[in-house]
């Protein structure tokens, strides 16, 4: 069940060998300026000498194409994360020029309304179910899961916001719904945090330990 969980750690900045050992399958890069978590151009050159298993994604705010490529190229970016406003024309142009994964970030609250992911079908591989907060992601607050009753369509998401230490019991009671078919994964951020863009390994390995035990 929760086993076969994809796990993307987010906002890092440079742990990316110790999260690759603990078996993770993404790291998450954010390239939005308004980020605490945002990270610069000065680290490219180490990441593209990295060798992992885990896959990187780029976490984008309303970019540009011309910004996804470039980032993409210097970062060496398995996957992009749109985390604005970006349309589905837009993935459809990102998905004639990246070969990656496209992820596609919405935020849930009670207003959501789950049918406007439709239209995001065919240039989304994964879309992301975040809490609605004051910022595009990384508010640290989780949204009513139950809320994904609602949702019916064909592209597996990642369920984020608000996921910590003391998350499983949920996390494990959630996997049981119905509505938790289409998750296909957990992105994990701010509650494991240490400062921002520096995530408490210890944490993490235990919090990985016993979702796998699920």
């Amino acid at each position: 069940m929760s086993a076969d969980l994809q796990l993307k750690v987010c906002g890092i900045r440079d742990q990316a060998h110790e999260l690759d050992r603990l078996g993770v399958d993404y790291i998450g890069h954010i390239f939005w300026e308004g980020s605490s978590r945002h990270l610069t151009d000065e680290t490219a050159k180490p990441f593209k000498e990295q060798q992992l298993n885990a896959k990187r994604v780029g976490v984008f705010v309303n970019p540009s194409i011309e910004e996804i490529q470039r980032r993409c190229e210097k970062y060496a970016l398995d996957a992009v994360q749109l985390h604005g406003a970006e349309s589905p024309d837009f993935c459809k142009g990102i998905r004639s020029t990246f070969e990656g994964e496209i992820w596609k970030a919405f935020a849930v609250d009670e207003s959501f309304d789950f049918e406007s992911t439709k239209p995001f079908e065919d240039a989304i591989d994964h879309f992301v179910f975040d809490a609605r907060g004051k910022l595009p992601g990384g508010n640290g607050t989780t949204f009513n899961w139950s809320l994904l009753e609602a949702y019916e369509g064909s592209i597996g998401y990642l369920l984020s916001g608000g996921i910590g230490p003391d998350s499983i019991n949920e996390i494990q009671a959630f996997m049981h719904t119905p509505y938790a078919k289409k998750c296909v994964g957990l992105d994990l951020n701010s509650k494991f945090e240490i400062r921002p863009g520096e995530k408490d390994i210890v944490k993490l390995a235990n919090f990985i330990k016993q979702i796998k035990a699920l």
